[in-house]
């Protein structure tokens, strides 16, 4: 499956997606590349604040870097889904293999990953895939 790059405002009309990264350079170019398919996107460096962000910016889905150095993203999805109502989708992460990427991620409730490094289509497709099954 490929994401079909002359995808219509409207088909990505309430698309929006947190994306949390302490790598000034990551959160850069994920949000160009989320933002260049369409995505209406939030970025935050700090873990810091995320369930009031989460909750007053009312993402689709919350992108969270594994990695980080005051709470890593396996610990921060499950305080997200504790404290905010109806908690959107966590995806997380990162440049560790794809095996200890899902492991954590099935650890902590996260509903999908995407390591980092990936081509930007591939990128693209897996994010679609979270949002594909929203609507279903």
């Amino acid at each position: 499956m490929r994401l079909d790059t002359k995808v219509s405002a409207t088909q990505l009309a309430g698309r929006k997606v947190l994306v949390i990264d302490d790598d000034p350079q990551s959160l850069k170019l994920t949000a160009r590349m989320l933002r260049s398919a369409g995505y209406e996107v939030v970025t935050r460096s700090e873990v810091f604040g995320t369930s009031f962000a989460v909750a007053s910016e009312r993402p689709n889905v919350v992108l969270i870097d594994l990695n980080m150095p005051a709470l890593d993203g396996d610990r921060l999805a499950p305080l997200i889904q504790r404290s905010v109502p109806n908690p959107p989708p966590i995806v997380l992460y990162s440049g560790l293999s794809e095996k200890v990427l899902r492991e954590r991620a099935l650890a902590c409730g996260a509903s999908a990953t995407i390591p980092k490094g990936l081509a930007p289509e591939l990128f693209l497709e897996r994010i679609a895939q979270v949002f594909n099954r929203l609507s279903s």
